[in-house]
């Protein structure tokens, strides 16, 4: 027979697995809508997203793309050097966001062009977001011969 005390502790044991186990759940849930994948115009193309899927594509700025239309409408391409997809974004851009030059965009593509809610620009001339670099890397782009 097991003791009182032996009893008690594998009950404590079983009732914090289980509200870990439901804590868990409840953290993937609230993850669920706030977790952004990361592309490049290449593999989103490959393999289109969901239209309702958030995620976040990097690349460079296509030279000679960016079109301001209306109000704080702006139109530009981002590439991989291989493929671009127009992105569409609607306020103030990054003061350092130039043609040529590597921005992160999160948004939503809808099977033609990027809906950007948001454009992270580069902050000096010798950085590019670790993820664009490696992913360019990836489709056979390498931009610096030192690494």
């Amino acid at each position: 027979m097991l003791s009182y005390k032996k009893k008690l502790r594998i009950r404590i044991i079983f009732v914090g697995l289980f509200f870990l186990l439901i804590s868990s759940i409840f953290l993937g849930f609230a993850f669920r809508e706030g977790i952004e994948f990361y592309k490049v115009p290449s593999q989103i193309l490959q393999s289109p997203p969901k239209a309702s899927l958030k995620l976040r594509m990097g690349g460079l700025v296509e030279k000679g793309s960016v079109k301001r239309l209306e109000d704080s409408k702006i139109i530009f391409g981002v590439t991989d050097t291989v493929n671009s997809i127009n992105v569409y974004y609607e306020g103030i851009l990054p003061d350092l966001f130039s043609e040529g030059q590597g921005v992160v965009v999160l948004g939503t593509f809808n099977g033609q062009s990027f809906q950007a809610v948001q454009v992270l620009a580069k902050h000096d001339e010798t950085y590019m977001p670790k993820e664009v670099i490696k992913s360019l890397e990836r489709e056979g782009i390498y931009l610096y011969k030192d690494n």
